[in-house]
Order: structure tokens, then sequence, then C-alpha cells
């Protein structure tokens, strides 16, 4: 019995951290957002693999994906106004 306990006490303290974190983590921005920027970049820098159709498919994916999300973060700036 007593080796049981031990165990669930373990098992209680490694997963507290776990916990914490996953309440104060912020959500991250959607993935289909994040190559936006990054193709977006290759189009500002004059890169020659820019492709607008690329562009404009994601783009529409991103505003797709922010929907999804809750609304804690503005885009792209951290919340800040």
């Amino acid at each position: 019995m007593r080796n049981i306990t031990a165990w669930a006490t373990l098992a209680i303290i490694a997963a507290a951290p776990t916990a914490a974190n996953a309440q104060t983590t912020e959500p991250r921005e959607p993935r289909s957002c994040q190559q936006l920027h990054e193709e977006t970049n290759k189009c500002d820098t004059g890169m020659r693999s820019c492709d607008q159709r690329v562009v404009a498919r994601l783009q529409a994916q991103c505003l797709r994906d922010e929907k999804r999300l809750p609304q804690v973060l503005g885009p792209r700036d951290g919340g800040r106004s």
C-alpha cells in the first residue's frame, strides 16, 4: 500500500508543472499565418520563389484559422494596441 501511495504522490508532483504551464501559455499563431508571413517576406525581399497565388491562398487560410482560435491575442501583435 505504501508503494502505491508513493507512486501516486510522484505522479501528482510530476503532473503539477505541466498543468500550471498549460494554464499560462498563450495560444500560438496558426501555422497558415506563420507560412503567410514567411511567404510575404520572400516577396518583400524580391526573391524569385515568391508566388502571389500562394500568398492569396495563405491569406484565406490564415483568416479562416484566426477565426477558429479564441480571440485572446490580436493578429501578429501579441495583444498590444
